[in-house]
């Protein structure tokens, strides 16, 4: 099963055509979409890996003004796909398409808010 890396505080986070900053100190964890699987022994003692798909993501706390915390919900609620881009600490950019995957309604808190992007995700 893939992991989440840890990929320190991101230079930018653009979702849904919305640029947004990362909230103060908050990191970004982020896993590769692609195929995998577990690795196996056979009879004849050949080694060979499933071939899964897996699906990448995104999770991130993006401070937001107002109007896009409800540009955010409108993408969320619509179900559909949307594309987006984030920038490591380290100058690596990362292109997504896929959802708002967040388990219940975004709340906004102090103008932050938390997303979860589940899709594919690919370094550009």
């Amino acid at each position: 099963m893939a992991k989440f890396i840890r990929g320190g505080v991101p230079r930018d986070f653009n979702f849904a055509g919305i640029d947004m900053h990362p909230a103060e100190g908050e990191t970004i964890t982020y896993m590769l979409s692609g195929r995998g699987g577990a690795v196996h022994i056979a009879g004849d003692a050949d080694i060979y890996q499933e071939s899964n798909p897996l699906i990448g993501g995104a999770n991130q706390t993006v401070s937001v003004s107002d109007d896009e915390f409800k540009a955010l919900v409108d993408a969320q609620s619509s179900g559909e796909k949307q594309t987006g881009y984030f920038t490591t600490a380290a100058g690596v950019t990362f292109n997504m398409f896929g959802g708002i995957a967040n388990d219940g309604p975004l709340e906004l808190d102090n103008g932050t808010v938390s997303l979860e992007i589940r899709g594919k995700v690919e370094d550009q």
